[in-house]
Parts: structure tokens; sequence; C-alpha cells
């Protein structure tokens, strides 16, 4: 599979997959890679929340949920059309 580093849904769908995988060291990786595309975009967040949980890095989930508390404007990938 090839996997384009600068879409936004691309590599959220990355790692989504490897979360699902309980491969969350490699789900991180993709999910702060999808922040840096998107910073707007709070199902990023939930995913690094989310796998810092699974982790035990329970420090980085809390910031990572306060990042989504300060945005103004909810906006989900999930519920746009491209």
């Amino acid at each position: 599979m090839k996997i384009d580093p600068h879409h936004f849904g691309c590599v959220y769908n990355v790692g989504c997959s490897y979360f699902f995988e309980k491969k969350y060291l490699n789900a991180l990786k993709w999910f702060e890679l999808a922040i840096k595309i998107d910073s707007q975009c709070q199902d990023s967040y939930f995913g690094k929340a989310a796998t810092c949980l699974k982790l035990g890095r329970y420090e980085q989930a809390i910031s990572a949920i306060e990042l989504i508390d300060d945005q103004n404007e909810w906006k989900s990938q999930l519920y746009l059309k491209e």
C-alpha cells in the first residue's frame, strides 16, 4: 500500500489502523503526524489521547484532550465531505 504522508485522511487512517491492531507506538507516530498536517482537526487529538492511555502515558493523554478543549470551533474530518 502506498501512503501519501501529506494527506490528512490517509495519515489519520493509518493511525487508526495501527490503533485497532494494538500497535500503539506506531499509532501514536501517525496521529502526531496527522496533527502536524491539520492541527485544527480534533479527531487526531482524540486518537492520540486514546493511544496514550493504552500506553500508560496519562499526562500526554490529558495534554491532547486539553488542546481539543482550547479550540473554539469543532472540526471533524469524519463529518466533512471532500
